[in-house]
């Protein structure tokens, strides 16, 4: 349920049943198109789906970042670990110490 404005077969405005536009008695008796709540809307619909990307394609490189960082740490400590590991038991080293 809601309130949607057809003005010469578009569209002026959407509203939920909660957020229904206030006109006050001095605006109601002028033509719609002078009244700012029934205005058309300014944006495009190329930032509308420019701003729908970011909201997917951002968090995505944000969490392959992060993904890629840990798994860079993690090779990173086992590298350090096995190089750890080998120059322990390896005899050649602990003489040469």
């Amino acid at each position: 349920p809601g309130l949607l404005l057809l003005h010469q077969g578009n569209v002026m405005g959407k509203w939920s049943h909660r957020r229904l536009p206030e006109v006050t008695p001095e605006e109601s008796s002028q033509p719609i198109e002078h009244l700012p709540a029934f205005a058309m809307p300014t944006d495009k619909a190329s930032g509308k789906v420019l701003r729908a990307m970011g909201w997917f394609v951002l968090p995505l490189l944000a969490l392959t970042l992060a993904d890629r960082l840990w798994a860079w740490t993690r090779w990173v400590r086992r590298k350090e670990k096995k190089e750890n590991n080998s120059s322990n038991n390896n005899p050649t080293s602990k003489q040469q110490q």
